[in-house]
């Protein structure tokens, strides 16, 4: 006969425990039983990022397509063309000041925000940039 050793018996219980436990849980429990969540998706939905709105940011400039939005969820999808660390601030109702991440030359990103209607400040935080007029505005109707 074979001799099981303390050691071995709280193993093979852990074990058997734990195993009966992922049965309960993995297969939806008995009556009563909370649902495990749904996985959630890596990335964001469309409708989560919002109208998407190309941005060049160069030395000393900010490049946009629009500048007349209505309010809503916008995602904007910055492109450093030039040499010198660039990001994008904003300062409008509702918001205080927001910025995106600082990028790179050569770097993009994305960043996303809600905006209400007003008159929105935009500039780059980075250094002087600011300074040396890379700023502009957006409206939001």
């Amino acid at each position: 006969m074979h001799r099981i050793t303390h050691r071995r018996r709280l193993a093979l219980a852990t074990g058997a425990a734990a195993v009966a436990l992922l049965a309960v849980s993995g297969c939806g429990g008995g009556a009563g039983a909370p649902e495990a969540p749904p996985a959630r998706q890596a990335t964001t939905s469309p409708a989560q990022q919002g109208s998407m709105i190309n941005v060049t940011v160069n030395e000393f400039s900010f490049v946009m397509a629009k500048r007349d939005l209505t309010a809503g969820t916008y995602t904007f999808m910055l492109d450093n063309v030039g040499s010198a660390p660039h990001a994008m601030a904003l300062k409008g109702p509702g918001m205080g000041t927001q910025q995106s991440d600082v990028i790179d030359g050569g770097k993009k990103t994305e960043w996303t925000v809600t905006l209400q209607p007003g008159t929105y400040e935009v500039w780059c935080p980075v250094g002087n940039h600011r300074a040396q007029g890379m700023e502009t505005t957006l409206t939001v109707k």
